[in-house]
């Protein structure tokens, strides 16, 4: 037990991960027994703090995601094999590019048009990609010059940690959406959106759409898309609630405190600095999951069913 609490990478201790395990895990065992009620107390499906977290709230994640590709590449660069410097330079445009496409489409979703968005016209897909290239190439390739200072074993070790949650976290998410199928707030409230941004009347599309169909994120779990709302669904994201993709994705942020000895900082600043990043990152994560609650996207459980996995994940 005492080596587990003495574990650190980079000044991310280990203990500091059973914060966000233990908060998620009373959360989901609320969350498992009370989703509904939960929601139909809470739920502001126009609330402006909520759809500021849903387009603008994943902005941070995929900045520290542009980042940690920059820590790996530059740890890659400084091998002693030209193969080494081609894979480090194509590996921080690929990391570059996907933080940009996945961003843009959440900078999109507040641009896009809707009741409650920013209405832009034809600028809007231009917009959200601009801004998102701008914002993640201009910070990862500047941070990629700036590690090349540094030591490339320690480079590689915590490029690895953040490539290999962001990867892990993704496709165990999207593969677990997939099978529980579970349908959203908002869905079941009839407060859907399709493709043009129009909100879709439950009479029109959904006849037996109902909050009647609320179930719990365990019962009746389906391989794909062998779900019987799926033939009827005009976006099948509705059901795809649990668990939540923000809330794992934004969990790179518990990762900062790994970060903060790249940028030249002394050890005594480290030492008080890592601490308050880490608190700082699990508060921006709770809050960015209560907004997915508030805003009807997402149950209690299914924003804390994610952060006990990417906890348990961050542990492993």
């Amino acid at each position: 037990m005492k080596s587990f609490f003495t574990k650190e990478l980079a000044g991310l201790k280990l203990w500091w991960l059973l914060i966000p395990f233990t908060t998620a895990l009373v959360f989901f065992l609320i969350g498992t027994f009370n989703d509904l009620s939960i929601s139909q107390a809470i739920v502001d499906q126009n609330s402006g703090f909520g759809i500021f977290f849903e387009g603008w709230g994943m902005v941070v994640p995929f900045i520290v995601g542009a980042i940690g590709s920059a820590v790996l590449s530059a740890g890659l660069f400084q091998l002693n094999h030209k193969v080494w410097k081609i894979i480090a330079i194509i590996f921080l445009a690929f990391g570059i590019i996907m933080m940009t496409y996945e961003n843009q489409h959440y900078i999109y979703e507040y641009f896009g048009g809707g009741a409650w968005l920013h209405e832009m016209g034809t600028l809007d897909i231009v917009l959200a990609w601009g801004m998102s290239l701008l914002i993640m190439a201009g910070i990862g390739i500047p941070c990629f010059y700036l590690f090349l200072k540094q030591d490339p074993e320690k480079l590689i070790r915590i490029g690895l940690v953040m490539v290999l949650w962001v990867i892990l976290e993704a496709s165990i998410f999207e593969l677990t959406k997939r099978m529980c199928l579970r349908p959203r707030y908002r869905y079941l409230a009839g407060f859907v959106y399709n493709d043009a941004g129009q909100t879709i009347i439950p009479s029109e599309v959904y006849s037996s759409v109902s909050l009647d169909l609320y179930r719990p994120w365990y019962a009746d779990w389906q391989w794909f898309s062998e779900n019987k709302y799926v033939d009827t669904m005009v976006d099948v994201d509705s059901i795809k609630s649990f668990p939540s993709g923000h809330t794992g994705m934004c969990s790179i942020v518990l990762t900062i405190p790994m970060l903060l000895p790249l940028f030249g900082l002394k050890e005594e600043k480290l030492k008080l600095w890592q601490p308050i990043a880490f608190a700082l990152g699990f508060i921006y994560l709770f809050v960015l999951a209560a907004a997915r609650v508030q805003v009807g996207a997402h149950w209690v459980s299914d924003v804390s069913g994610a952060m006990l996995f990417v906890s348990i994940l961050g542990i492993a």
